[in-house]
């Protein structure tokens, strides 16, 4: 009966802490945080601010887009979509823009739009065909775009 009991004893006990151990692990099977880059800037079509149009930075490697809404004046600053970090990861972008605005309701007269375009945005510039690249580096920088409808 004392063998019994100890066994049980020692059994619990190992249990208790692999539950605990697997219960207060931090491993959310996520990938390690990547390194980040603060980018903000300005983005102009044909010499006019991109006002609410979104741009959007794709890594060439994989891994979550940052992106953000562009100002009255077309500045931004990127946020990284996976986990709410600012900036992008460190490396080769492609970046696009989409204007969500036009996707959702309607007429925002922007230059270069039109049939071949999205909203305002000539068709080169969008997302799945613009071949626009852009690294992002540690530390804060500015990455201004000048487009032209052209």
């Amino acid at each position: 009966m004392k063998r019994s009991l100890l066994r049980l004893t020692v059994t619990t006990s190992f249990l208790a802490m692999i539950a605990l151990t697997l219960g207060c692990s931090s491993d959310d099977g996520a990938a390690p945080p990547r390194e980040m880059g603060k980018v903000t800037g300005k983005a102009t079509l044909d010499g006019k601010p991109m006002a609410g149009i979104e741009i959007i930075f794709t890594p060439d490697d994989g891994g979550g887009n940052s992106s953000a809404a562009m100002d009255d004046q077309g500045n931004y600053s990127l946020e990284y979509s996976g986990g709410g970090r600012i900036g992008a990861v460190v490396g080769s972008h492609t970046v696009s823009f989409r204007d969500d605005a036009e996707e959702m309701d309607g007429d925002i007269p922007l230059p270069g739009g039109g049939e071949d375009g999205i909203g305002g945005i000539p068709e080169k510039y969008t997302e799945g065909v613009s071949t626009i690249k852009r690294d992002v580096a540690t530390g804060e920088q500015v990455i201004d775009f000048e487009l032209t409808s052209e």
